[in-house]
Parts: C-alpha cells; structure tokens; sequence
C-alpha cells in the first residue's frame, strides 16, 4: 500500500530497506554522569531499529577532543570506553536491520568555545539564554586547518566501528559559516558564497577522501525566508559545488536570528500547529525540482503516511526524516509493512521529548523513555483476567481503558458526561490543535475497537461499583476549575467551558490568568477578532510551561494587535462589564463584555476518595490525584492498566 515509503534505496556500498529515517537526537537523561551509553540508552534506539526506521542517527557525539568531559553535555568519542560501547549498540543497530549514522553534537564550536566565525558575543536559546552569553575569539584559519582534520580522524574511527554514516549540520547549530547575516568575514571564508562555504568543503573533503565509499556523508542544511539571509538559491548552488562530497542533503527551515538573549521567535525549524502544514516542505521541493545530484530529504513535523507517501510518490523528496515523530511512535514502519497506518500513535508537536535534561518522555507514547523497564502490555492468561471499573472517560480513563483491555481485562469504562474525551474537547474548537485532534481521535478509535463496556450519562456510586462486584477499580474523574475569591467571580465563565459547554463569548474580553490556557484562550478568542486582554499576576506569561511550547504560543499572541497583556495585575472585583485591578497601588478597570477565568484546576481528590470501596484495590489516576497536564494523564493510565 505504500509501496513508495517501503520501496529500498542504494547509497554507495549500502542499502536502505525503506525511506523514513528516524533523525538525529540525543536522550542524554537515559546516559550516565559521564556520560556513557547506557542499556536505557541504547534500548531508545534499538526501539527504532525494530520497529522498521531504514536509518536511525544519533546526535551527541563530541568529534573534537572534549574540554568538557564529564559535563553531561556530549559523548567524547576519543574515550575509549566510549568508543566500545558504540561498537555494541552499532552491532545491535545492524542485528535489527537498521542503518546508523552520527552527528556531532549540534554546535561545531562547543568544544573550541573561545572561538566563533566573527568572535562576537553568543547567546543561547533556553529559558536562561543570558547564561550563555560570553565573549567569542575569531576563529583562525589554522584552528579551521585543526576541525577539519579532526573530522576526517573521527570519521575513520566511526568507520572501523562499524557505523555506516556520518552527519554533518551547517546553520546556526553547526559549520556557522554560510549566512551572510552572521558571517562578515573579510578572508577567504567571507563574503562570497564560495567563501562561506569553503570551510564546509574542507571538511567534507577530508572526511570523504578518509571513508570513501564505504560510509555515506549525511548533510543536514536549513534555508531562510529571509531574502538577505542564507535562501533557497544559496542552498541549491551550494549543493551543486558538494558533488560527490556528500550522498544526501536534508533541507528544514531555519529560526530567524536572534538580535537579544530573550527573543520570542517563530520556531521555523521545529514546526507547531500555528504554522501552515508542510510549510518546510514547499521550500525542499524546489530544491528536489532543481535536480541537484544527491538524495534530497524532507524534514518538518512528517508523520502522517499518506502525506509522506504522496511526497514520494510525486519526486518530491527522496527521503523523509521525523525526529518527534519516530518518538510517538518508534513502530511506525512497522505497522505500514503490517498495513496498521490507523494505529499510528500521532504525535502532538507539543516539545516534551525536547526536554531532556532530568528524564525523556513523549506525551503521547508512555513507554518513551522507560522501555527498558517497562512490560509489554501483552494478552494475559485467563485466570488472570479481571473485571475493571474505569470511571472517567477522559484522556488518563481511556488510555487505561484501551491498555487494560489490551492485556484481556473485563473494562466497564463510566463516564457522566454524553460524550467522552474530557479536556481534550478543546481540540474540537481551536484550529491550532489539530495534531492534539488527531491523538484524540486515536484514542477515541481504539477506545471503541477494544473490548470494553462504555457508559456514558452514568454517575457512579459506591453501590453501583459494588453491584457489579468489579475485582478493580481505576478513578479517573478528572479536575475542576479553579474559582477566584473575589467580588463577582460568579459574573465570568470558566475558560475549559468554552470549550467543554460550548459557552458563548461575546465583545470585549478579559482573560483572567496568564497560564498556558489562558495564553491559548488569548491566541483563539483574538484570531476570532475579539479585543482580548490577559491580566496576570507575574512577570511572565506560561511560566509553568515547556519553554519551546511557550515560545509557540507567545509568538502568535504577540503577532495579534488585538490582544493586550497587563502584568502585575490583581484582580479586585467583576463586573457585569468589567474587571477592576489594581497595578503598582492604583486601582484600574478594563472593559469586559465577557470575562473569562483560567486559574488552574483542583483536583477532586475527596470525591476519588468518596467512591473508594474497602477491599478492593483502587488506584486514582489523572487530574483528580494531581492535576497536571496531558503528559501525566496518559502515564497515569498506561501505568494504571499496567499494575492491575
């Protein structure tokens, strides 16, 4: 059926079984303290391998002598235990059939950190980017002479390991040479665009004259839609002077430059539900049109199949790579060669998999990160079956519901409401959720194809569980709205009834709360052309929130001239038409045709706790135990199933 994605492709002296690349990252979390690979995090990649990826990269990998051992922050290939730990888990990679190739550790310059291509101050990206902030030397000629024949060494190395790719990265992350906007050298690596590229020459040069055909040469690129930056035409003449040099080109998109440590930008190169589908794509394809002499691979949030099939099917793309999307659903190769694209796991583009410091976690796939440990939710033996309560048919319900009903379980899953989904009903309204649409969806599919007893308009009780003599019970009963002790709270509506009730806004709005919802709310209410203005207590808008997530949502609200935020705002009364405040000991008012609450949720933990039956085993999942977000509901509930 998808004869184009599943269809082989030679490289050289390898062969590809199929067309999707799981691409490149670095689960650093799952590694030790020095850091070394680890069983855990071997297993992450291995996971890809298995479930069918033709090639899987890594990302991590320091190809210059560390300065930074033992940091956490790459691995030092020159340390030998190191380099015997990759001759395992490349020998493992290949047991599983899957090709694998190795990046750097994005910043060419990490490990000379005196040094930049203009020897400017740099600044980082993270939520303290003024952490980063140092002064920069010039990078030498001769210290350039020294990276590239690192690189050449390094690729030698990865060669007798057995690793059958190496990855190079150019752009702000990697070779930071190409843009002109950056690059204002006046030697022979400025100015032209055959100057700011002669550095990437060099060491493709070396490292090809070094591995000739037996490793291919992977070359992620990204373009601007800034016409004074690095663009598409640059990127097609570049490609064409790499002839030979390198086997395949990955175009993406890349951010817009930062002029201040702390800048709100469009996340071009990490694509989010706010931005138009397959925009990275339409630059790749007029590169793919220009006949460059390489494989040509897409990038930017591609998952679904029947858009990666189309791609391919048309010569628009020789490849396709997905970071995200290979972690919601390591098996999704897989279950294209089994013909089961429905039971692809959609990732959701919320950035959670990027927050690797602690732990690695998926939203959407409960496994991520503790596949090593974890069962697999495999059909139990008959005598051990139970009959199962589920009560809550929100998000942390159903997914016990459809894991429990996986292993054999008898699931009796309740729900009050008429319809089932909880909180996730929001994705139905706002159109910048659509990928959070379509995981619903999922579950809601695979919730009705189980095995299970759904009752809607039902609200439990102690004697209705104990009527149907239930061997387990798992509450899921979510969380309620937060009110706010001030006079004429009962004026403003709930922001999640919009959503979940369908309640009417009208006019002038006023947003009370600053949160992620809030924010959300803000973005929605203001591209529907309301006059919305957000009162918040803090300094910072979503501060609780995954800073890339944050930066999505506060770049289109930025964007929106009819939405205003006032900070340090406490709120002292509601009225029928508008919200006093006061800022700095002045008491202030804003219009409000409508007034909209969004200050957090309180768990309903005594009602969990009302429906408890004594002797029989019972676990509170979900908001109702602590409410949190969509990442800890799914866990819950895959956990949940998994204990009975």
């Amino acid at each position: 059926m998808y004869e184009h994605i599943l269809k082989p492709l030679k490289i050289r002296k390898k062969i590809v079984r199929n067309r999707l690349v799981a691409a490149p990252e670095v689960p650093f979390a799952l590694s030790d303290d020095h850091p070394r690979m680890t069983e855990a995090f071997m297993e992450h990649f291995i996971r890809k391998a298995e479930g069918g990826f033709g090639m899987v990269m890594m990302s991590g990998l320091c190809f210059a002598p560390s300065r930074k051992s033992g940091d956490g922050a790459s691995f030092d290939i020159w340390e030998y235990e190191n380099t015997k730990r990759l001759a395992e888990f490349i020998d493992r990679m290949h047991s599983k059939g899957s090709l694998v190739l190795f990046e750097d550790i994005p910043g060419l310059m990490f490990e000379y950190n005196d040094y930049s291509v203009m020897g400017e101050k740099g600044f980082g990206m993270g939520p303290f980017p003024e952490d980063f902030i140092k002064d920069k030397i010039p990078v030498t000629k001769e210290i350039l002479e020294e990276i590239a024949e690192k690189y050449a060494v390094v690729a030698k190395r990865l060669l007798k390991l057995g690793a059958d790719g190496m990855i190079l990265m150019t752009g702000p992350a990697g070779i930071d040479f190409l843009s002109p906007i950056s690059n204002k050298r006046s030697d022979e690596f400025g100015g032209s665009l055959e100057n700011r590229t002669r550095f990437l020459r060099m060491v493709l040069s070396k490292i090809r004259e070094t591995v000739k055909d037996d490793m291919i040469i992977y070359l992620r690129t990204s373009v601007s839609l800034d016409e004074d930056d690095f663009g598409i035409d640059d990127e097609i003449e570049m490609c064409r002077s790499l002839e030979g040099l390198i086997d395949i080109a990955e175009v993406s998109l890349r951010n817009p430059h930062q002029t201040k440590p702390w800048e709100i930008n469009e996340l071009i190169g990490m694509p989010n539900d706010h931005m138009p589908e397959l925009r990275t794509h339409q630059v790749v394809k007029q590169i793919k049109a220009a006949e460059i002499p390489m494989h040509i691979s897409t990038i930017g949030a591609l998952q679904d199949p029947e858009i990666i099939e189309d791609i391919l099917a048309k010569d628009e793309a020789d490849i396709v790579a997905m970071a995200r999307g290979a972690i919601a659903d390591p098996d999704l190769p897989k279950k294209l060669y089994e013909n089961r694209a429905k039971d692809i796991i959609p990732c959701i583009r919320c950035y959670r998999c990027v927050d690797t410091p602690l732990r690695d976690r998926c939203t959407v796939n409960p496994t991520m990160g503790r596949a090593h440990y974890l069962e697999k939710p495999v059909l139990l033996s008959e005598e051990k079956r139970l009959k199962v309560a589920i009560i809550g048919g929100g998000p942390a319900g159903i997914e016990a519901a459809i894991i429990a009903s996986k292993r054999g379980h008898k699931v009796t899953l309740y729900e009050k409401e008429e319809h089932l989904g909880g909180r996730l009903m929001y994705a139905d309204v706002m159109p910048f959720k659509h990928s959070t649409k379509k995981f619903k969806q999922y579950l809601l599919d695979h919730l009705y194809e189980a095995d299970t007893d759904i009752r809607l308009n039902t609200n439990v009780t102690r004697d209705l569980l104990l009527k149907e003599k239930f061997d387990k019970v798992i509450i899921a009963i979510g969380a309620d709205c937060k009110d706010l002790n001030v006079k004429g709270s009962e004026k403003a509506i709930q922001a999640a009834d919009i959503y979940e009730k369908g309640l009417e806004v009208i006019g002038d709005v006023v947003i009370i709360g600053g949160g992620t919802t809030g924010c959300e709310t803000a973005v929605y209410l203001g591209e529907l052309g309301h006059k919305v203005t957000i009162l918040t207590r803090g300094e910072k808008l979503c501060r609780n929130t995954h800073v890339e997530y944050m930066r999505s949502i506060l770049y289109p609200l930025q964007q929106l001239s009819n939405v205003e935020v006032v900070y340090f705002a406490q709120i002292k009364e509601i009225r029928d038409d508008e919200v006093i405040y006061e800022k700095e000991g002045q008491e202030l008012s804003v219009k409000a045709d409508t007034a909209i609450l969004s200050v957090g949720f309180r768990e309903r933990c005594d009602e969990a706790l009302d429906l408890w039956l004594d002797g029989i085993e019972t676990q509170i999942i979900g908001d109702c135990r602590e409410a949190k977000d969509l990442l800890a509901a799914i866990g819950s509930g895959y956990d949940a199933a998994m204990n009975l």
